[in-house]
């Protein structure tokens, strides 16, 4: 009898800890998969915030060029200009690479230049840059020099927060006139974004915004500076690994269009 009823009892405790495991393993199921849900919910969370803010900062971006479009009309009227436009993106070549730019200018002064564009850094490029300009008012063809460069601070490859590339810089142009000289010296901000196209390109819409000072010297009367104000917006085509095409429109004193190839050379 007490067999039996040890047998009873054994046959019971091991039926009660198969049910315990069963709803053991049924409760750490149910919390694995309510935690697995959390887990994609606060994902698709995160991932709709860093969409939302993405938006955002681009409807931001709009507006504050439609403004700096409109100050730009009233602010670079009067400015001698720049005679070599942008014609590059915010994005940096790389250390160590060059390339060489060829661009003609089509506007109150209308001009041709030559740029050599080299990678100081992985994130930093300076470009060296000469031309001719004919000049306001029929005057004779003159000559003018630049130096700029550019240090990319936004990635947009690099990170789902950075909606764009952008670089900030310097820049520095000098035009010989007949009678005097005209001196640039400012900073620049350069935004673009690249849209990857089905046929392997790729088309870069860019934008620069410059703040310069602007000097002016004569060699019969005195010499002016002034604050100028210039901005450029257009679009760059990667057609190949080597070369890009761009065009672009200034609006900086020196108004009118741009148009520029560079060419990998490094």
């Amino acid at each position: 009898m007490a067999k039996n009823y040890a047998g009873v009892v054994l046959v019971s405790t091991s039926f009660g800890a198969e049910a315990i495991s069963r709803d053991g393993w049924h409760c750490f199921n149910t919390t694995f998969l309510l935690t697995g849900r959390r887990r994609r919910n606060r994902f698709a969370e995160d991932n709709g915030e860093i969409l939302k803010g993405n938006d955002n900062m681009r409807k931001v971006m709009i507006l504050a060029a439609l403004a700096t479009l409109v100050v730009a009309g009233s602010v670079a009227a009067d400015g001698a200009g720049s005679a070599f436009g942008c014609l590059t993106t915010a994005r940096s070549q790389g250390m160590g690479k060059g390339s060489f730019t060829g661009g003609v200018g089509i506007a109150n002064a209308t001009s041709v230049a030559g740029m050599f564009n080299y990678g100081l850094s992985e994130s930093t490029d300076g470009r060296v840059k000469l031309g001719f300009i004919d000049g306001k008012g029929n005057e004779d063809i003159e000559w003018t020099f630049g130096l700029d460069f550019n240090v990319q601070v936004w990635d947009v490859k690099s990170t789902a927060a950075n909606s764009i590339d952008l670089a900030i810089g310097g820049l520095f142009e000098y035009i010989g006139v007949g009678d005097g000289s005209i001196l640039q010296l400012g900073g620049q901000v350069l935004g673009s974004y690249p849209f990857v196209m089905t046929n392997g390109t790729t088309l870069s819409p860019y934008g620069r915004i410059n703040l310069r000072m602007e000097r002016m010297s004569y060699t019969f009367k005195d010499s002016d500076s002034d604050l100028r104000f210039g901005l450029n917006a257009g679009v760059g085509w990667a057609i190949s690994p080597t070369i890009n095409l761009y065009a672009e429109l200034q609006i900086d004193g020196n108004d009118g269009l741009f148009l520029g190839a560079d060419f990998n050379i490094m």
